[in-house]
């Protein structure tokens, strides 16, 4: 058997808080978690939508039903199945889309990125190649690449400012004692500003609020 894999132009979503234009001064990149959906995940920012603000959701290029054969649709970023692949693919469509906001923003925007869950580990495989250099790196419920060396994301985790989110009774920490966490990039060196909220695997409005207007 010889498996062979072809490259092929197809469709990729986004969706945007406005439209692009020469007054915006802030970017702010959105990746969702498993199983959602760049159209839902938006709305969480939609309080802080602001004429100068453009809020940017991504979405992940698998799609699958949530529930058995029907139903309810939700995006992920990646398998394991062809995971090398599927890390390839979203680098090429992360840029695209980056680099078709900036050809429509103000030429000194302020880039952030704000990613959820299993976006975490997306948006910083992509970052770490890309020649983006975010103002503010957010991580929301997920967690640093496993394959990337250390020293390689220490470096350039220390050139951005970087804030790490859980709520306190996230379900996926169970196991987890939010102190490991925290000794973690402790550990390495990695210079961050911690928030908690109380709450689960989730997005929270007043913690949103502090590090849009931070």
């Amino acid at each position: 058997m010889i498996s062979k894999p072809y490259t092929i132009p197809r469709t990729a979503e986004a969706c945007f808080s406005t439209e692009p234009s020469a007054e915006i001064r802030n970017v702010w990149l959105l990746l969702h978690g498993y199983g959602q959906l760049a159209r839902y995940f938006i709305r969480h920012f939609e309080p802080f939508f602001t004429t100068d603000t453009l809020f940017v959701a991504a979405e992940g290029l698998s799609h699958f039903y949530l529930e058995g054969t029907s139903g309810r649709v939700g995006a992920s970023w990646m398998t394991k199945h062809e995971r090398e692949r599927d890390i390839r693919d979203i680098g090429a469509w992360l840029d695209i889309l980056q680099q078709d906001i900036a050809a429509s923003v103000h030429p000194q925007v302020r880039w952030n990125v704000l990613a959820f869950s299993q976006g975490c580990a997306v948006a910083l495989r992509w970052l770490y190649a890309s020649q983006l250099r975010p103002a503010k790196v957010v991580l929301w419920g997920g967690t640093l690449p496993h394959d990337i060396a250390m020293p390689q994301q220490q470096a350039w985790l220390n050139r951005t400012e970087l804030h790490i989110v859980n709520g306190d009774q996230d379900p996926f920490l169970q196991n987890v004692n939010l102190t490991d966490i925290r000794k973690v990039f402790d550990g390495e060196q990695i210079r961050y500003t911690w928030h908690t909220f109380g709450g689960g695997h989730q997005l929270h409005e007043d913690t949103i609020r502090t590090l849009i207007q931070d």
